[in-house]
């Protein structure tokens, strides 16, 4: 993936989002790097997953990741994998160029997420981050070292975005139960 200049990025979808909430900055950013494999990761009912396909080009595909079978859709270029996050196998999904984290909102957990799949994150892959300000998020958003941007604009509970310019470091945490409640 090319590098982006990450301000300018964000300077365009300030125009565009305003006010509004960050499906749009989704569909935008979608449209605007074009990128070839997008993973999503805490579908929900696929509201960010509705708008990130309905700007995706014709070699890219979206795969969502989610607990449950909320997200009631089918589409060519979806692939909805219905698993635990941390379970994934990631050797069946294709290197990332832009990842969209919006799972299980907790430090302990997203440092585990992080550690998994940004390793698979091509150079200058573009992560995205929902609700960094929500629960205990922020400590983990400030510790990632990439150029980042938080756009709380875009959301009330916070959003950033990152580039990954260099390997991932990770976080060195222990793979303990970290599973959700049935």
């Amino acid at each position: 993936m090319e590098k982006v200049n990450l301000q300018q990025l964000v300077n365009e979808t300030k125009k565009l989002a305003s006010n509004e909430s960050y499906y749009w900055f989704l569909r935008y950013i979608v449209d605007y790097l074009r990128p070839p494999t997008i993973v999503e990761i805490g579908t929900h009912r696929g509201h960010s997953a509705m708008c990130m396909l309905s700007a995706i080009k014709t070699d890219g595909h979206l795969y969502t990741i989610d607990v449950a079978d909320d997200f009631k859709c089918e589409h060519s270029q979806l692939t909805k994998i219905i698993s635990f996050d941390l379970d994934v196998d990631l050797s069946k999904i294709p290197e990332i160029d832009l990842l969209f984290i919006d799972s299980t909102h907790k430090a302990a957990h997203v440092r585990k997420v992080l550690n998994k799949y940004i390793p698979r994150v091509k150079q200058y892959g573009i992560v995205l981050m929902d609700d960094i300000k929500l629960n205990d998020m922020y400590p983990v958003w400030m510790e990632l070292t990439y150029p980042k941007m938080e756009l709380n604009y875009l959301h009330q509970s916070g959003f950033g975005v990152f580039v990954k310019d260099k390997p991932w470091r990770s976080f060195g945490i222990a793979q303990d139960k970290d599973r959700p409640v049935k």
